[in-house]
């Protein structure tokens, strides 16, 4: 006679089995230290050392196995291994019956929150993961140069956070201010209709606005300082090429006649503003700053063109980081520009059109624009306004220093990082979501995962060794890490890429490779759109080229997690059938 189990049983039974599903799948996603187990043994440890999978670490040098001694029974194993072979270890140590259990060494954070009154407001902020990075972000203080029509340095929400910058307007008209050059960064304005719009206060408060300090708005990087440089005047808020290409080197530390030197070189410029035509002393100028290890950051412009076709300046400058604009629903905002020479998306709101119907939070009298910090002239103030107040914008102007706040926050965490890398890790961990047909870059910024991303960073190009073009015989002579064979039978330099832009005019970007237009090749690789482009890689093991699967995607790390995290499941049900 077959024996039926209890109803209640088998409830338990069923929430057991559930609750462990629970913990394998939350297991899967918890952040963990790699490399390090935490075990508890049923009596004495000091087993460790003899456990065969041990004993075959401690052969490896590579791998270092250390013990320590926590409390009771529990120890801390750390041993070189990356996420995946951690759970696989830890699988293998529960199946075994003198451990108690064995678990990552879960990572904890504070759960810290923003009492800033207008909070609410700032979904860009939440569209970006900006709210979640924070707990992850460091606190050493980076230079944010806002190049811009200056700042209202007395603004409450920017108490502390603005350090000396310089005036390099040249005309008085447009500086109204009544001089040149001068040490005084203040955006005057006009006094009556304010027409520049106080267009740099409004940056500097996305990109640096005090943080729970219980008035006004959140900065993107609050741990970041701002450095007012004074290059676009009252009149509409233009500048010359002149005026900001100056404007560019002082901010980066480089010796500017009638100036000063900057004693505070930034780690990030950020260019709010532009317009067409090609500039070689713009180009110069920022060619100069990347030299001196600053990360230049431009608005791809609000005239819903293409960046290289309407020639775009400082946007469509190589080695600048581009970026275009997401309204609230997290889309291209239609007055963006767009197109190959845009690296990443990031709010900029729409204030009109079809987006001004959408709501935030339920509530439609929520303006979806950028709300940051203002100043409100006499005449203003005469009709009701606050002095310092908080004022929605919308524009590429306001997606820049949002990258730029996030780019700060990504050096805070890894001085050492170059443009290249920046611009590397802001590609490979944006939401895709954000892309668009028209050619969005790599999509929406995501500050928690690149700011995550910065402690281990791709590695720099090696300037002494062969640049991309040159001929090679193999990787190691190339600065990209690199060789690839090429036309005719000859081998050339070439590196790694994401987009087409990362390849300049002269290549392709083929399967995450530049390739030079002619290349010859018997490789099976391919990149989805590309037909049937074949990509030979000399002088390396392939590993970056083993898969179809673009670089960095999800499934091969997805199979990993999965084998480790059965194979802990199945120690967990032999551990209970031996109870």
């Amino acid at each position: 006679m077959q024996r039926r189990t209890p109803l209640i049983v088998s409830l338990v039974l069923v929430a057991l089995a559930a609750s462990n599903a629970i913990a394998d799948d939350a297991q899967s996603t918890a952040e963990f230290v790699p490399g390090e187990i935490i075990v508890r043994w049923h009596a004495t440890p000091g087993a460790l050392e003899a456990h065969p999978d041990i004993q075959r670490l401690l052969a490896d040098p590579l791998r270092r196995p250390t013990v320590q001694r926590l409390a009771g029974n529990t120890e801390l194993l750390r041993f070189a291994g990356d996420a995946a072979s951690t759970l696989a270890m830890i699988g293998k140590l529960n199946a075994d019956p003198s451990v108690r259990y064995a678990q990552p060494n879960y990572i904890r954070r504070v759960m810290s929150a923003s009492n800033d009154t207008h909070l609410p407001l700032q979904w860009n902020l939440a569209q970006m993961r900006v709210t979640e990075a924070w707990s992850i972000m460091a606190t050493r203080p980076t230079v944010v140069a806002v190049i811009d029509t200056g700042i209202r340095a007395k603004h409450p929400d920017l108490a502390g956070q603005i350090l000396p910058g310089y005036d390099f307007i040249s005309s008085k008209e447009a500086a109204n201010d009544g001089d040149g050059y001068d040490a005084n960064p203040e955006d005057t304005g006009d006094n009556t209709t304010a027409s520049s719009a106080f267009h740099g206060t409004h940056v500097a408060g996305v990109v640096a606005a005090l943080t729970n300090n219980g008035i006004g708005i959140a900065g993107v990087a609050p741990h970041a300082k701002i450095l007012p440089v004074r290059a676009l005047g009252v009149k509409e808020g233009k500048g010359t090429d002149a005026d900001i290409a100056t404007a560019i080197r002082w901010a980066a530390g480089l010796d500017v006649a009638g100036a000063p030197k900057n004693a505070n070189p930034a780690d990030v410029i950020n260019l709010s503003f532009g317009g067409p035509g090609a500039s070689n002393v713009l180009t110069d100028a920022v060619t100069a700053a990347l030299g001196r290890g600053a990360i230049v950051i431009a608005a791809a412009g609000n005239q819903n063109a293409d960046v290289i076709k309407s020639d775009i300046h400082p946007a469509a400058i190589d080695g600048v980081i581009a970026v275009g604009a997401t309204d609230i629903a997290g889309k291209r905002a239609p007055y963006s520009n767009y197109g190959t020479r845009v690296d990443i998306m990031a709010p900029g709101g729409n204030l009109g059109g079809a987006n001004q119907a959408l709501t935030h939070q339920g509530r439609n009298d929520w303006p979806a624009g950028i709300v940051s910090t203002m100043y409100y002239t006499a005449e203003q103030q005469a009709k009701g306004q606050p002095e310092f107040g908080y004022h929605f914008l919308d524009g590429t102007s306001q997606s820049a220093p949002a990258v730029a706040g996030v780019v700060a926050a990504m050096r805070a965490v890894n001085p050492d990082l170059d443009h290249q890398q920046v611009r590397a890790v802001l590609t490979q961990t944006a939401n895709p979501s954000g892309k668009c047909n028209e050619g969005c870059g790599a999509g929406l910024i995501d500050a928690y995962a690149a700011i995550q991303a910065s402690s281990s960073p791709p590695p720099k190009e090696n300037p002494s060794l062969l640049p991309m073009g040159a001929s090679c015989a193999i990787a190691a002579q190339c600065a990209g890490g690199l060789c690839i064979a090429g036309a005719s039978g000859t081998n050339v330099c070439s590196k790694n890429c994401l987009l087409e832009s990362d390849c300049g005019g002269s290549a392709s970007c083929v399967a995450n490779v530049c390739v030079f237009h002619g290349v010859s090749s018997t490789s099976s690789r391919r990149s989805p759109g590309q037909g049937g482009s074949t990509v030979t890689v000399l002088g390396t093991s392939g590993c970056a080229l083993g898969s179809d699967a673009p670089l960095g995607d999800f499934s091969t790390v997805g199979l990993g997690l999965a084998l480790a995290l059965g194979l802990a499941y199945r120690g967990r049900r032999r551990r209970r059938h031996r109870r």
